[in-house]
């Protein structure tokens, strides 16, 4: 999966837990995209980030928000991203165009003419889809009567989808059984 082509710029948005970092953390797997949470780079250190970052590297900035309204955040961002040849994606909690997020117009245009996509949470339905694709992938062996507990029970967010059926996955292995109601339940109880 290639995240973006050439001088691309993909801009994804939308609420906390709808599956935007997930998302993008498997295509930077598959397409050897360098990954970088805005939120834990400290502010002094992210100018030398980005001054050393190789302009034709995919790159992906995860909550990006948290280097906007700044003025100096944005102008090592906007310096950024003229050097920049290859594609970046930016994930963010809301759409480039919203109001009042940047300081800087150049930088604005620049996100504004980036492609803009939003994510929406999933429906019950589809997170059901999202835990049985998964859990045929992995080869997981539930039985008719754990899908029925597990059913009303599937977290109401992707990453803790995932999150449970990498735990489901572990502790079978580990445990070397089945997975049973019971188990599941001591599980469900320790991810809460």
């Amino acid at each position: 999966m290639q995240v973006t082509e050439a001088h691309d710029v993909l801009w994804v948005f939308g609420a906390p837990g709808v599956g935007k970092t997930q998302t993008l953390m498997r295509a930077a797997t598959e397409s050897g995209a360098l990954y970088f949470d805005c939120a834990e780079i400290e502010q002094h250190n992210r100018a030398q980030l980005l001054e050393a970052l190789d302009p034709d590297q995919v790159v992906i900035f995860d909550r990006i928000e948290h280097w906007l309204g700044n003025r100096e955040s944005e102008s090592d961002l906007f310096s950024w991203w003229k050097r920049h040849r290859a594609g970046h994606c930016l994930i963010a909690r809301v759409s480039p165009r919203m109001d009042g997020l940047f300081v800087l117009p150049d930088l604005a245009s620049r996100a504004h003419a980036s492609l803009v996509l939003s994510i929406d949470p999933l429906t019950d339905a589809e997170l059901e889809r999202l835990l049985s694709c998964h859990i045929d992938q992995r080869g997981l062996d539930l039985a008719p009567e754990v899908y029925r507990f597990l059913s009303p029970r599937i977290p109401r967010n992707p990453a803790k989808v995932m999150a449970l059926i990498d735990a489901m996955d572990q502790e079978s292995l580990r445990d070397q059984r089945r997975i049973t109601v019971p188990w599941l339940k001591r599980l469900l109880v320790s991810l809460s």
